[in-house]
């Protein structure tokens, strides 16, 4: 399993195992990961996971959230990556995500919910390009996670489990005029698609397709 090991002037204070999608970090009690420095904002990050991928997300933060020294807004997390939060570094540790400094070979994704869709046992879902450029392309969703969308901007995630498909929304999530599912805006919780559900990320909608 996943974990983030935080760590402060060298030494090792705590070790959290990621066994949820949203891991909130900041000064506050309710945190999940509370850092008591006043250098960390009351929620200053999250860490938001969908199986084997995880993604750090500052929460517009005073001090900002860094990656490996980097000031970011989102960041795909990599096995062995640093992040810094005012004087506390967290040690993200994957070995099933790829390590830091190799590629990651990643698509792109987006959802809201409304009949659970199951597999089918031969072929993959599709997702058919409704607007934009790449009108009419068809995507099959072969991966266990797919993810869509624009950095910086909005970016989802649709996972592939043995029970259906499930999308949640990693970047520009909560914004209904970045992403939205027939209509209602995604979040960052994980909602099951349904068949002909109408997916929009940053403006391009999508048409989603069980096999």
């Amino acid at each position: 399993m996943a974990k983030l090991i935080v760590g402060k002037n060298g030494d090792i204070l705590s070790e959290h195992a990621i066994g949820k999608e949203c891991i909130t970090i900041g000064r506050r009690p309710d945190n999940d990961i509370v850092l008591e420095h006043p250098a960390v904002s009351s929620h200053h990050a999250q860490v938001i996971t969908l199986l084997n991928d995880s993604f750090v997300e500052d929460l517009e933060s005073t001090n900002g959230t860094f990656v490996n020294g980097r000031l970011v807004r989102k960041h795909a997390l990599r096995d062995g990556d640093t992040i810094t939060l005012g004087e506390y570094c967290i040690l993200y540790r994957n070995e099933l995500a790829p390590r830091s400094g190799e590629e990651m070979e990643r698509t792109t994704v987006l959802k809201r919910p409304s009949t659970p869709a199951r597999q089918s046992g031969a072929s993959p879902a599709t997702l058919r390009i409704l607007s934009g450029g790449n009108t009419g392309r068809e995507v099959q969703l072969t991966k266990s996670v797919t993810t869509l969308g624009k950095p910086s901007e909005a970016v989802a995630a649709i996972s592939r489990k043995t029970h259906g498909y499930f999308i949640i929304g990693v970047e520009g999530a909560g914004d209904p005029e970045r992403m939205s599912v027939n209509g209602r805006v995604l979040g960052t919780q994980a909602v099951p698609l349904g068949d002909n559900d109408i997916i929009e990320i940053a403006g391009v909608k999508m048409q989603f397709n069980l096999g």
